[in-house]
């Protein structure tokens, strides 16, 4: 008996050793200092998967920085060149070349023409800072915004809103003067285009562009009346009766430039060529502007059997029309040796 209960002694003093020592151990350990974490350096380079997981976050995210999205002129760099205006709006000096900006406005078409790229072309061709130091229409300025309308009328589907652009340019009196007359004249090919064409909003164009067209003949300055008749006559695909009268107004009206009513006379000889002659003769005299003269001259050449109004005293000895009146001289002789005879 005293045998069993000295060994059950022994097992509990035992198991009270245990626990006391188990106590200390988690004592001990509650105690103890936590070490940082580890800083990754090259002998603890930061595991793969940790690597892979950072690079899928953007950057401004990890930062908590707002995304920014890059400007147009950041992600096409040529509309610098194109425009000869830096991202802020200010003329670059010196000008780009005219071969310089081609080449810009080469590399811009081989970009998708996204809304935002086609609003930055729509808001350059309708900028009005198109004049040289002297206050003339720049040249190059026009051949490049001419360059552009031609290669936006080059795209299909046709673009709707070349439309009012080519209205708002050909109306607009801050424009120089050339790109007015190219906006009415591109306004003629773009209706021509349309007519061939099965967009939904093609009746509603062709009506404004002819409407517009219309208030263009009402223009006296420059040349625009003139390039207007030749566009509608374009439009129409052929040279109407209302044309017809129209050039006659302009023809009779000195109000108009000399260069319209150049034109008017042109597209009057279509129709009536006798008509168109006698106005010639009368126009041949010094009180006619030199481009009348120059026009009415190649009209003579053109329809005449005789060569007797080329002598009018106005025209001779005057260095501007030696080469016209040679030419016309030359034709007359032709067409009477054909008729065999001579006027």
């Amino acid at each position: 008996m005293k045998h069993r209960m000295s060994h059950r002694k022994q097992w509990v003093n035992a198991v009270g050793a245990l626990i006391a020592l188990t106590a200390v151990f988690f004592l001990t350990l509650s105690h103890r200092e936590v070490a940082p974490p580890k800083v990754p350096s090259e002998s603890n380079p930061v595991p793969y998967v940790v690597q892979k997981l950072a690079n899928l976050v953007p950057k401004d995210s990890m930062t908590s920085k707002p995304v920014v999205e890059p400007t147009i002129y950041e992600q096409l760099p040529e509309l610098t060149y194109l425009f000869a205006l830096s991202s802020d709006g200010h003329t670059l000096s010196p000008r780009p070349s005219y071969s310089r900006r081609n080449l810009a406005l080469r590399r811009i078409q081989a970009e998708p023409l996204t809304d935002g790229l086609l609003e930055e072309l729509h808001g350059f061709l309708l900028n009005s800072t198109g004049l040289d130091k002297n206050g003339r229409s720049d040249l190059v300025e026009a051949s490049i915004k001419n360059d552009l309308i031609e290669w936006l009328e080059d795209q299909r589907p046709p673009i709707e809103s070349l439309t009012s652009t080519l209205v708002a340019l050909s109306e607009d009196p801050a424009q120089p003067d050339v790109i007015r007359d190219y906006a009415i004249q591109h306004m003629g090919s773009w209706a021509e285009l349309l007519n061939e064409s099965t967009v939904p909003w093609q009746s509603g164009a062709l009506v404004e562009l002819t409407e517009q067209l219309w208030v263009a003949t009402d223009l006296k300055e420059h040349s625009f009346a003139g390039t207007a008749l030749l566009s509608l006559r374009r439009l129409k695909g052929e040279l109407s009766a209302r044309i017809q009268q129209r050039a006659k107004e302009i023809l009779e009206n000195s109000e108009y430039s000399s260069l319209s009513r150049a034109t008017a006379l042109q597209l009057f000889a279509d129709r009536d060529s006798q008509g168109a002659f006698s106005y010639s003769r009368e126009l041949l005299g010094p009180e006619s502007p030199p481009e009348l003269r120059l026009t009415a001259i190649g009209l003579i050449g053109a329809h005449s059997l005789n060569v007797e109004p080329l002598d009018a005293p106005s025209l001779q000895n005057d260095p501007r029309f030696a080469i016209a009146l040679a030419n016309a001289r030359r034709q007359i002789e032709l067409r009477n040796a054909e008729n065999g005879g001579e006027g």
